[in-house]
């Protein structure tokens, strides 16, 4: 499962750059605001950060798993990074100690909202040809009338009676 979910980070990544790099900006983006002003608290940063990927997948053949997670694992090493480096000083909206645990709960919130774009937006599974099984089409019911038996072309495509 976890070698699974790791191909499918790394070939959103190799096919959809974009994505890629708008996670990064704005990891470097919240990096900059939090150490340049320790004790101002940028409570959406790491929802934004977390769906960032998810809303700049350009690429239809993107995994939807794989933007999801890795906006989640963008935003919470950058919320790790920051903790660790004492920058998350700030109120929370729940009158914590440090924001940390905060941009946690708000990372997740963020992949929750990247979820569901990528939902709208990417597909489920990777479609690649190569490993997707070639699914003959549906044969009309015999005997049913109702069925339409047309290809486009004009012709009767009914079966034989016998």
């Amino acid at each position: 499962m976890t070698s699974r979910l790791v191909d499918e980070i790394r070939d959103s990544a190799r096919r959809d750059r974009r994505a890629l790099m708008a996670g990064v900006a704005a990891s470097i983006l919240w990096i900059a605001l939090a150490v340049s002003h320790p004790t101002v608290t940028y409570h959406f940063a790491p929802a934004v950060l977390a769906a960032a990927p998810a809303l700049a997948a350009a690429d239809r053949r993107s995994s939807r798993t794989g933007v999801v997670v890795a906006g989640l694992l963008f935003a919470h090493l950058t919320t790790a990074g920051l903790w660790a480096a004492d920058a998350l000083r700030g109120p929370t909206f729940f009158g914590s100690d440090g924001a940390g645990l905060e941009a946690l709960v708000m990372a997740w919130l963020g992949g929750l909202v990247a979820g569901a774009i990528a939902g709208r937006r990417l597909p489920a599974v990777d479609p690649d040809p190569a490993t997707v099984p070639a699914v003959p089409a549906p044969v009309g019911a015999e005997g049913d009338q109702q069925a339409d038996q047309s290809d486009g072309d004009g012709g009767d495509h009914r079966p034989l009676e016998a």
